[in-house]
């Protein structure tokens, strides 16, 4: 009997030396596992995140551009400007900045700068025409 008892117990551990070696390389690689889906499903939400700042910054830009625009239609019609003017128009999400580069009877070429708050610029050649404030050319 005790040698019986004996040979069980050196299975047993003949046993559990063979189930040792199993646990630590699978919680190894279930964990290298899991970092990686973490860290490509951070660098996407971050990478997304970004493109979408930059997106909302370019819609803000246009959204600027055209409220600048519509304003200097106005003026085209209303005010007669002198040669080489420029002015500033102020709005809640940024400037426009014009400059008057060419004058004809029918027509004025103004140069529109539109920055937002967030130190993005767009430049803009723009020719309108006099009478009706239509624009002619955008460059």
């Amino acid at each position: 009997m005790k040698q019986r008892l004996k040979h069980l117990w050196m299975l047993n551990k003949d046993r559990k030396a063979y189930q040792a070696g199993f646990a630590l390389p699978f919680v190894l690689a279930f964990s290298a596992l899991f970092l990686f889906l973490l860290s490509h499903q951070l660098v996407y939400f971050v990478t997304k995140s970004t493109f979408y700042d930059e997106v909302n910054q370019r819609y803000e830009l246009d959204y600027l551009l055209q409220k600048g625009v519509r304003d200097l239609q106005a003026d085209v019609q209303t005010n007669n400007f002198s040669q080489e003017s420029d002015g500033i128009l102020t709005y809640d999400s940024g400037t426009v900045k014009y400059q008057i580069l060419r004058q004809t009877e029918d027509s004025v070429t103004i140069q529109v700068r539109c920055a937002t708050k967030e130190e993005r610029q767009l430049i803009h050649t723009i020719t309108f025409q006099r009478e009706s404030g239509k624009v002619i050319a955008w460059v």
